[in-house]
């Protein structure tokens, strides 16, 4: 990531057009990526697949831009589940050290960072991960934490089944479960609501992955791969939002009277 520039993402002026016709309906303050497809790309291709995993993060890089370009407040990454550490060996031990080799890149970039106004954070079993990785990452939120324009949330070692989990455990003995209560010990405490939640691939399914979070959100199933993931796929799922957004409107205003 040596040679990020956020000039290198400006975009053409026909891409800025499309924006601001985009931005004439509601716009998705959060968006979260299941970021499928990494290994079936690298296979196609006969790469090894930690070459998948590495495209991928450039993408990841590119949808940075585009959100912040179209006023996006907010994104989660599916990044690494805890049920990916079941995977053959070397291709876990690939991803950390992809892992360990980038953030030290974002780190020294960090003014790149600071311009695009992104603050990461981590959310996951933080005790699942490395001590070195996870002094990494922590170094990177540090870094990071002042910067208001937008959030990256990196779910690595997660699973929404052991959020949920954790959550409960930390409810005091004696005191009701309530749903507030959980909502209030989640990993996603402080996030906005997932208004709209992307898995490229072409697989549908959620995959363990902010399920609690997801009751009213918008689903979009993209077909292509992640690392082809492009700024027009980005684009297309934000219109499909913007189509689906009367029907959530709906849904709200059902629930609201349902909670009176």
């Amino acid at each position: 990531m040596a040679d990020t520039d956020v000039s290198k993402y400006d975009l053409p002026w026909y891409h800025r057009l499309l924006v601001k016709m985009i931005q004439h309906g509601p716009i998705p303050r959060h968006i979260a990526f299941i970021m499928d497809g990494n290994r079936r790309y690298a296979k196609d291709l006969s790469q090894r697949v930690i070459t998948g995993h590495m495209e991928g993060f450039e993408t990841l890089i590119n949808v940075l831009s585009w959100a912040k370009e179209l006023g996006v407040k907010e994104l989660t990454v599916y990044a690494f589940s805890i049920e990916n550490f079941k995977r053959p060996r070397d291709e876990v031990d690939g991803l950390f050290n992809l892992a360990r080799s980038k953030i030290p890149l974002l780190l020294n970039e960090s003014h790149q960072l600071q311009k695009l106004g992104v603050k990461i954070r981590l959310l996951g079993k933080r005790e699942l991960i490395a001590d070195d990785l996870r002094t990494e990452f922590e170094n990177l939120e540090k870094s990071t934490q002042h910067n208001e324009d937008s959030i990256l949330n990196v779910c690595f070692a997660y699973t929404s089944t052991q959020e949920i989990c954790d959550a409960v455990n930390k409810i005091e003995p004696g005191q009701e479960v309530t749903k507030e209560l959980i909502e209030e010990n989640l990993y996603t405490r402080d996030c906005l609501p997932v208004d709209l939640l992307i898995r490229t691939s072409g697989e549908v399914r959620l995959s363990d992955f902010l399920l609690w979070q997801s009751q009213f959100t918008c689903l979009c199933f993209s077909t292509p791969y992640w690392p082809k993931f492009s700024l027009w796929d980005f684009y297309g799922a934000i219109r499909y939002y913007q189509s689906y957004h009367p029907q959530m409107e709906e849904m709200q205003k059902l629930r609201q009277l349902q909670l009176r």
